[in-house]
């Protein structure tokens, strides 16, 4: 049997092997340090190229297959958990009582809806929904700077939040600046938006009743605190690149997730069924107020729980 014959029959078979293994087993294949090794591979096609030995040539062969079908899946492993690691080493310097207080929008009662609309850049960001005001915005980097447009009308605060200015400081290693945004509670969202680069995401809005939630995320972790649905439901729309993603949905919750991501190490957590192409929480019924969200990304993870 050729040596090209052998390669490519144990690469498929020892591909199939191992993703069964991950799949099953709880087996991630993170190595970060065995990326030092691939040129080896190519150390064994010169070896085959050079010996005549037909026994030693598919030996090689066999060998370089299997092992490029495990560089592939750490490659895939390592790319899963870049967001993790980028983001691992950032703490901000200062406790969170010691935050710069960037802006501050006070509440008027007169307030009933509101479309908010983020864009920030690299960086850990905290949302919560707990604000007395409208919206507190602080950090822990004077050189950053957000601008913040409120025009209220007819009931109505149409709330614009920006990323102007971010000064680095060579001085600084934490990478990334963390940024707090609280929302008050009371108001019906109509439409949120997030857009954001590589970032470390928290984003709480389980005290937020809204219409529409869009995440425009570059290389991210992101963790998800979803509330009830609105009534007439809530729709929400994730669009990351190589990302991990935590959803929390309450117990009670009515949820149909659509997924079109390439996910690695996903399965399908009690209290949730997996029908084609969408997961449907157990208590769906697709009568009354339903949480619809639709993720599209690159090799991502996904967790799903309830509490």
């Amino acid at each position: 049997m050729k040596p090209s014959k052998i390669f490519w029959g144990i690469f498929f078979l020892g591909l199939g092997v191992l993703l069964l293994i991950k799949n099953f087993g709880d087996y991630d294949f993170y190595f970060p340090e065995i990326r030092k090794l691939w040129p080896l591979l190519l150390v064994a096609a010169g070896v085959i190229y050079l010996t005549k030995n037909m026994i030693a040539r598919n030996v090689l062969a066999g060998l370089a297959g299997f092992a490029l079908a495990f560089f592939i899946l750490t490659i895939t492993a390592t790319i899963q958990y870049f967001p993790k690691k980028i983001f691992s080493h950032v703490n901000s310097s200062k406790n969170r009582s010691e935050l710069i207080s960037l802006k501050t929008e006070p509440f008027d009662t007169t307030i009933k809806f509101v479309d908010l609309a983020f864009d920030g850049g690299a960086g850990k960001y905290i949302v919560s929904s707990k604000d007395t005001n409208l919206m507190t915005l602080r950090t822990d980097r004077s050189g950053r700077r957000f601008t913040i447009h409120n025009e209220i009308s007819g009931g109505r605060a149409d709330l614009n939040v920006e990323m102007a200015e971010f000064n680095f400081d060579t001085d600084d290693t934490t990478f990334a600046a963390l940024v707090e945004l609280n929302l008050h509670p009371k108001p019906f969202y109509e439409d949120i938006s997030f857009q954001m680069g590589a970032a470390d995401l928290e984003l709480n809005v389980s005290n937020l009743f809204f219409r529409k939630l869009r995440l425009e995320l570059g290389a991210s972790s992101t963790k998800l605190f979803l509330p009830n649905a609105a009534v007439g439901g809530s729709e929400i729309r994730v669009d990351c690149g190589a990302s991990s993603i935590e959803i929390i949905i309450k117990k009670d919750s009515q949820v149909k997730i659509v997924n079109s991501m390439a996910l690695s190490n996903f399965r399908t957590p009690p209290g949730f069924t997996e029908k084609g192409e969408a997961i449907y929480s157990d208590n769906f019924t697709g009568v009354g107020d339903v949480i619809t969200i639709y993720i599209d990304g690159g090799v991502s993870s996904l967790q799903l729980r309830k509490e």
